[in-house]
């Protein structure tokens, strides 16, 4: 491990920034994978989100400097592979982001960890409460699913997967079903129907607490083969159609691609997409002993590498010029097209490739939800990405996202201006932010503890 570069920022965080603390854990690019298709070269259309057409919603673009107090800089430190920008000059206006501060500030009893924003490309807001550090990685609960969605796609792109309509049967090998019925009724459940979350009927804690629930949470746990063991799994009573949301079904997206690849889920996603974006200290933990990871919820990610990963999405698969996904996974992966029921959103297909869609926060967004305050939010009208991590036990931590979103966030961004006052004004805000207690609950959770060194072991994948 490299040693440690100090620096001291007195104005968006004051904390040991370490820009090169670790080597990656992503590792090099191997170079045995066959070429993406055709599609994955080509620029975006105009409405991929491509960042050659200038944006896409208002203020694309973006207004010069002109204002901005050079005595006192608002921009967030430089980020290696993500630029970073005054938030005036991305026309992001400064007092709800001092307003967004202060309320963090004044909740220490809130575990939010960090807050990121984006704009144009630019990271242009970097928060983090006391004692969490740039370096470090979170971890992501459920949103690993939606970064499943995204290895998905590079699988698909590299003639791995031959599309979404491929059928579980033709993905996984016959080895794999218990027995010859189980195969047959895999016939009829599609990669769509399995990333629609519309395949199994196998609920488990936290969503279902029952005796049943329990006991198949323990048995999907311990089984050495998790895919197998999904594939003994009752069906939906029509798969494509019937909605259930859960940790199993997405077992058979992520065996799908590590039997296709024959790789870990983590080393095909670092192969294609981590590595590609730069992201550091990443890792995927909770694999079963034959090596498959854990597609649902076992990846750990910097809140940085969170904002790569939404700005990828928002430009439509491409990264510095390059087609890392092709727009056409990228535009179908976040195109809602299933009904989850009035018990989770009411009133509207709301549900993508293990992407969630939402307009009931002013602008239509695009996001990622993992448990506790995980979350990353496209919101395309504006070309901007929001991050945010947390250890929020209290069950309520959509409600402080809409909080953050619909106060503070989409008002930034609908407004410009700025001031000397208000430039020393946020840095102020963002340096208090950083100092008192740790939120960093050291008796709960030990994976909810960022970190910038591992806390997993690695097992080899055995096909």
């Amino acid at each position: 491990m490299g040693s440690r570069s100090v620096r001291v920022s007195r104005l968006l965080k004051i904390s040991a920034l370490s820009l090169g603390f670790a080597t990656t854990a992503c590792g090099n690019v191997p170079t045995d994978a066959p070429a993406p298709q055709d599609a994955a070269l080509q620029s975006p259309p105009p409405d991929a989100g491509g960042r050659q057409d200038a944006g896409r919603g208002p203020d694309a673009s973006a207004p010069g400097d002109a204002g901005v107090n050079p005595q006192v800089s608002t921009a967030p430190p430089a980020a290696p592979d993500l630029p970073t920008a005054e938030p005036t000059s991305q026309g992001v206006g400064l007092a709800p982001l001092i307003g967004m501060t202060n309320w963090v500030a004044s909740a220490p009893s809130v575990a939010v960890f960090s807050l990121l924003l984006s704009r144009h490309g630019s990271l242009v807001y970097e928060l983090y409460t006391p004692g969490i550090e740039r370096p470090e990685a979170h971890f992501m609960m459920s949103t690993s699913k939606s970064v499943t969605s995204a290895i998905v796609g590079a699988a698909i792109d590299r003639g791995y997967i031959s599309g979404p309509e491929a059928t579980v049967a033709d993905l996984l090998p016959a080895k794999l079903f218990a027995t010859p019925a189980d195969a047959t009724r895999f016939g009829a459940v599609t990669l769509k129907d399995v990333m629609g979350m519309s395949a199994l009927a196998a609920d488990e804690p936290p969503r279902d607490n029952s005796p049943s629930g329990i006991a198949r949470g323990d048995e999907f746990a311990a089984a050495a083969n998790r895919v197998t063991f999904a594939l003994t799994q009752q069906l939906l009573p029509t798969p494509g159609v019937s909605y259930q949301y859960n940790d199993i079904t997405p077992m058979l997206a992520g065996g799908a691609v590590q039997y296709a690849t024959g790789k870990r889920l983590f080393d095909f996603g670092n192969e294609t997409i981590f590595a590609p974006l730069g992201f550091e200290n990443a890792e995927w933990i909770g694999e079963d002993t034959t090596g498959l990871d854990l597609a649902a919820y076992g990846l750990r990610l910097r809140p940085l590498d969170m904002q790569k990963l939404g700005i990828l999405y928002l430009d439509g698969g491409r990264w510095n010029g390059q087609q890392i996904l092709s727009s056409a996974w990228v535009n179908t992966s976040l195109q809602a097209w299933m009904n989850t029921g009035a018990g989770v959103t009411p009133g509207y297909d709301n549900y993508g490739y293990y992407w969630w869609h939402r307009s009931d926060w002013g602008p239509e967004v695009h996001w990622t939800n993992g448990w506790r305050g995980q979350f990353i939010v496209e919101i395309p009208l504006y070309d901007a990405v929001f991050t945010m991590t947390a250890d929020i036990e209290t069950g309520d931590e959509e409600t402080v996202l809409a909080n953050l979103i619909t106060t503070y966030v989409v008002p930034a961004l609908a407004q410009s201006g700025t001031s000397p006052a208000l430039e020393s004004e946020l840095a102020s805000a963002l340096a208090t932010a950083h100092q008192g207690a740790s939120r960093v609950n050291l008796q709960g959770d030990p994976r909810m503890i960022p970190s910038a060194a591992p806390i997993g072991t690695v097992i080899p994948f055995q096909p």
